[in-house]
């Protein structure tokens, strides 16, 4: 198909065409147009791109790190400024295998026995504190 020449200026095009215009040009503008005319086109934000790519080389980094140096979790943690739990998520998005119970990690019946030990040693004045504030968040998230 032959495209007829057409003489157009800048500040006669539809304002969204217009600030595009200004970044890549007026002839770009327009082939970009013909080619996409019609459909919708989301730009991420560069932020969010570079964003993964570094998340990315820093998730290498970590796992290089754990395996390499043999850090623990408590060290890849301040290392990276991260929360333990962070670290091990890294992990778990990675697909690495970890061993079940990483040092400084709590899980499952593990976890829950702390929080019962902790609980135990708390006065009851502390514990009725826990139980008042724990039903507090619990009904004002569930009328979000």
């Amino acid at each position: 198909m032959d495209e007829k020449q057409i003489s157009i200026r800048e500040n006669e095009l539809h304002p969204t065409y217009q600030m595009i215009a200004k970044i890549i040009g007026l002839g770009a503008t327009v082939k970009l147009g013909s080619e996409l005319r019609g459909e919708q086109v989301y730009f991420p934000k560069t932020l969010e791109c570079l964003t993964v790519v570094r998340r990315k080389e820093r998730d290498n980094k970590i796992i290089a790190d754990y395996h390499t140096n043999k850090f623990t979790l408590q060290k890849l943690s301040k290392k990276y400024g991260m929360t333990p739990t962070g670290i091990y998520n890294v992990f778990v998005r990675n697909n690495i295998e970890t061993p079940s119970a990483m040092p400084g990690m709590l899980r499952g019946t593990a976890l829950i026995e702390k929080v019962r030990q902790i609980l135990i040693e708390m006065n009851e004045d502390d514990q009725h504190s826990v139980l008042k504030y724990t039903l507090q968040k619990s009904r004002s998230s569930s009328r979000v």
